[in-house]
């Protein structure tokens, strides 16, 4: 049986930097060192709050969290 185990946690935003052929151009700013006991609540008033201090609009916002299993 395999047993994970949370080894960090990532917040990235989708910027939309521009549009080319009717298509947005995305760019994604990762944000590490993030809690890995962060609860997304958390995450995305971080993100929320960081939003109106970029230059470009906010397409999304992801949590990626890094695991690593071993078996027992």
């Amino acid at each position: 049986m395999a047993v994970a185990t949370k080894n960090s946690t990532k917040l990235a935003l989708v910027l939309i930097t521009g549009s080319k052929e009717g298509k947005d151009i995305k760019k994604t700013m990762n944000l590490s060192k993030v809690k890995t006991s962060a609860s997304d609540d958390n995450i995305f008033a971080t993100a929320k709050a960081i939003e109106p201090l970029l230059k470009y609009p906010v397409s999304s916002i992801e949590k990626n969290d890094n695991y690593t299993l071993t078996d027992m």
